[in-house]
């Protein structure tokens, strides 16, 4: 027979396969109860703060994100997709290569160095409802009157032009040199105009004993109605010769200064002297010529 102390003794052993059996239990026991908590926490934990989330997107409206430069790429990552080969060797859907996907969300997340100056104050967030619009606030009284009144235009008579003035250095053709028979026809009638006399028209064979009379003047180099050494006017008897029919006639003489030779130079010299006035003014006189050669002029008259 065993001994009793002996049998309550048990081999080491023994013992140690015990605990083991009980351990393994209690291993197979407990396994499943911790995995079942841990994922019965985080899914609560995940509900928790999904939930969170919603709500806080529901209160407070995105603020407005500010837009930073994004760093451009080179041309060749913008076109490398990743290949991810399946197992029977065909390749499946190209997906977007890490590089891409992580400078989109970069491109998203505003950078760290866009924060404001003062690192110890934190921006306020704004919160702008979408749907409240601004509503007009009805104008007092005051502000009506405040309110600028139309300018009132007041017509403005039309300006007057002023007429252009010719310049006074300006010569006119009268004052140009050497005398012209036509000029001195102008000056002339024009004196008659005034006197209310009618014009004398230029002639043609008054022209030629006009002529003839200055040129004889200047080749014998004499200035009188009678040439030296004769007792009548050759000019008149020049006139006489023509047999034009006058039943009057006459015979202007001038000279003028080789500084002022011109037309109207001659004329106002005639105007000067009392009977070459007459000669021009007279009311029988219907014809007249002109000579000139230098500084003398002739101008013969007819009365028919």
């Amino acid at each position: 027979m065993r001994n009793p102390v002996l049998a309550r003794i048990r081999h080491p052993r023994s013992i140690s396969r015990a605990n083991e059996t009980r351990c393994v239990s209690l291993k197979r026991v407990k396994r499943p109860i911790v995995v079942a908590l841990i994922v019965s926490i985080t899914l609560a934990m995940l509900g928790v703060g999904v939930g969170a989330g919603l709500l806080i997107q529901h209160l407070m409206p995105s603020a407005p994100t500010t837009a930073y430069p994004e760093k451009a790429e080179p041309a060749s990552d913008n076109r490398i997709l990743d290949v991810v080969p399946s197992k029977s060797g065909s390749p499946q859907v190209p997906t977007p290569s890490r590089a891409k996907l992580e400078a989109t969300k970069s491109a998203v997340k505003p950078s760290a160095k866009a924060t404001p100056s003062d690192p110890k104050t934190k921006p306020s967030p704004t919160v702008v409802s979408r749907k409240s619009t601004p509503r007009p606030t009805p104008a007092t009284e005051t502000q009506k009157s405040s309110a600028p009144k139309k300018p009132t235009i007041t017509p403005q008579p039309p300006k007057k032009t002023a007429k252009p003035v010719p310049p006074k250095n300006k010569r006119s053709k009268y004052d140009v040199g050497p005398p012209d028979p036509t000029e001195m026809l102008e000056l002339v009638n024009e004196a008659r105009r005034k006197a209310g006399l009618p014009p004398l028209s230029m002639h043609g064979k008054l022209q030629y004993s006009a002529q003839w009379k200055v040129d004889d003047m200047v080749r014998y180099k004499y200035f009188a109605h009678k040439k030296p050494g004769q007792s009548y006017a050759n000019g008149l008897a020049k006139i006489h010769q023509q047999n034009i029919g006058c039943s009057q006639w006459g015979e202007n003489l001038v000279m003028n200064s080789p500084a002022r030779n011109t037309s109207r130079a001659a004329f106002e010299t005639w105007m000067s002297s009392a009977p070459h006035r007459k000669a021009i003014l007279t009311g029988k006189y219907n014809y007249t010529g002109f000579g000139v050669s230098g500084v003398k002029a002739v101008q013969h008259f007819c009365a028919k």
